[in-house]
């Protein structure tokens, strides 16, 4: 990384024309090279608003990722001046769950959870709820095209009325090495399915993800399928892009009314970053098809959850505010100082308490309804967790940029909070 940096500051003019090169080469068809050509049309545009503020990296002392968290840290001192960086409780609703729900996005999350060491969840120990038995592990490639898949069967400890349970859960992994970064920054949209005569596309790295699963996943689902007669329950979850390309696994049987059209399909993803170019409609897309639960579990301020293109340059524009500069559009012209938007740093000197910072019009959405985990203090002072249910207009006005409330230790803390019933009334 740090050789990365030293290369982009000391020869920019050639680091970036190297970049605009590779981005620009017509799509090969490979998936591995398709991946890196988009991740590098990224990375231009990326390096190119953010050049200010790379500036003040010094590469010669100190430790480059405590000079980066630093202004991460300024970032969020930043936007918690406005107040569209919290969540307004005021114009949210309650989640309303069942503890049968509770249950079964705790088992979704513990799969997920497991999918990052495939090897030791062959053997997810039982919990008190649920007991989990060992399917099919899939390995990822070199190329990170395919990721990580863990499936496992997960059956109620106890005898319930429930019908969410047993079900075939099929787990994405998430990013967990540089290439499924790269594949994650591969960003331009292209056609992930066709739905009633019209293309539905995608964020292009999760699609091709999700093709490289698509014959282990139907396989799965065959042979699940094949062992049961009825109560057919498939659940796709992961956490952050692998909830992404579950998201899109999930759509594709949804839309497919002869994959185990009996079976009732579910999709629960925990700080999963939108994936398709318009808010779907689950239940429109197959009137027909049994559906359980369709849910986007996200930790207030987690940046990974509003991730796209235009929200990257929103915070891009927050960071260059910090040092000075007029805000840059999407294509890339800067605005002059006095076209500066609402919401700039010279209007928000003026603005007052209820500023609040322009986020512009998203290009993916999410699959499902989105559900919103925070905490707050109660009138004791102890720390209490919340959940609200959010329209997605409302959502996509959020200004989130935390990365530590994004990490499976805080999600793995509130989903067991959740399961305990700590949730407040």
């Amino acid at each position: 990384m740090k050789r990365l940096f030293r290369v982009g500051t000391s020869h920019p003019e050639a680091s970036t024309s190297a970049l605009k090169i590779s981005a620009e080469t017509p799509a090969s068809g490979i998936t591995f090279v398709d991946n890196s050509r988009g991740a590098s049309a990224a990375t231009v545009e990326l390096s190119a608003a953010l050049d200010k503020a790379l500036d003040q990296v010094d590469l010669s002392e100190g430790d480059l990722d405590v000079q980066l968290r630093d202004i991460l840290l300024r970032l969020d001192r930043e936007a918690s001046k406005y107040a569209n960086s919290r969540v307004d409780e005021h114009i949210c609703t309650k989640w309303t769950y069942s503890q049968a729900t509770a249950h079964v996005v705790s088992a979704a999350w513990r799969c997920a959870l497991g999918a990052y060491d495939v090897d030791a969840a062959a053997g997810l120990p039982n919990s008190s709820y649920c007991n989990f038995e060992h399917d099919h592990i899939v390995s990822p490639s070199i190329g990170g095209s395919t990721k990580a898949l863990l499936s496992t069967i997960v059956t109620p400890a106890a005898d319930t009325n429930d019908n969410l349970l047993p079900a075939l859960v099929i787990a994405v992994r998430g990013s967990a090495s540089k290439v499924d970064h790269m594949v994650n920054a591969n960003s331009r949209p292209r056609t992930a399915f066709d739905c009633n005569g019209r293309s539905i596309n995608a964020h292009s790295g999760f699609v091709n993800s999700a093709e490289a699963l698509e014959h282990a996943v139907s396989e799965r689902i065959r042979l699940y399928v094949q062992s049961r007669r009825s109560n057919i329950h498939i659940i796709f979850t992961g956490h952050s892009a692998g909830g992404a390309v579950a998201s899109l696994l999930f759509l594709r049987r949804v839309v497919n009314s002869d994959s185990a059209s009996n079976a009732r399909l579910s999709c629960i993803t925990f700080g999963a970053p939108p994936v398709v170019t318009q808010a779907l409609n689950v239940e429109g897309l197959a009137p027909r098809r049994p559906l359980g639960l369709y849910l986007n579990i996200i930790n207030e301020f987690d940046v990974v959850s509003r991730a796209d293109k235009p929200y990257i340059l929103c915070l891009v524009n927050l960071i260059r505010s910090l040092y000075g500069q007029p805000a840059i559009l999407d294509d890339g012209v800067e605005l002059t100082r006095d076209m500066d938007p609402p919401g700039s740093r010279t209007s928000q000197q003026a603005a007052g308490p209820e500023n609040v910072w322009p986020v512009p019009p998203a290009m993916y959405h999410h699959v499902g309804s989105r559900v919103l985990l925070l905490t707050r203090l109660d009138d004791d002072g102890r720390i209490c967790l919340k959940a609200y249910e959010m329209t997605e207009e409302t959502f996509q006005q959020l200004l989130f940029c935390r990365v530590e409330v994004h990490r499976r230790a805080c999600y793995s803390d509130r989903i067991r909070r959740l399961e305990e019933g700590e949730l407040s009334a």
